[in-house]
């Protein structure tokens, strides 16, 4: 839809210039051009579409970068439970062979667990 709407516009400005080739006197901040409506018309549009292209790189460049640093968050969160998961494995195994060898009470302490 926006490629059609682009389209359209650019053959709006085409029908403009092709039907506008009269000469004008241009001013703009006191210097003095001598050119024609069409040549106006182009370059208006051109800096118009620079404009937007600019802008819409803009939002592409901020939403990459909040891609990036949501995606480094994923990896630092999952490094961290395969961290937790590996450290319940060895806890799960302590304790099995805790009960295994009857070695009776099991305390869990904040650096794991401990057979007394």
């Amino acid at each position: 839809m926006v490629v059609f709407l682009v389209l359209l516009f650019a053959l709006g400005v085409l029908v403009f210039s092709i039907q506008n080739v009269n000469p004008v006197d241009i001013v703009f901040m006191g210097w003095r051009f001598h050119t024609f409506v069409s040549h106006v018309a182009l370059i208006a549009t051109g800096v118009g579409a620079a404009f937007v292209l600019l802008l819409l790189l803009s939002r592409t460049v901020r939403g990459n970068i909040k891609v990036w640093e949501v995606q480094g968050r994923l990896r630092r969160l999952q490094g961290e439970l395969k961290a937790a998961q590996e450290n319940q494995r060895k806890l799960q195994e302590e304790l099995a062979q805790c009960k295994e060898t009857g070695t009776g009470k099991v305390e869990k302490t904040a650096g794991g667990t401990v057979a007394r």
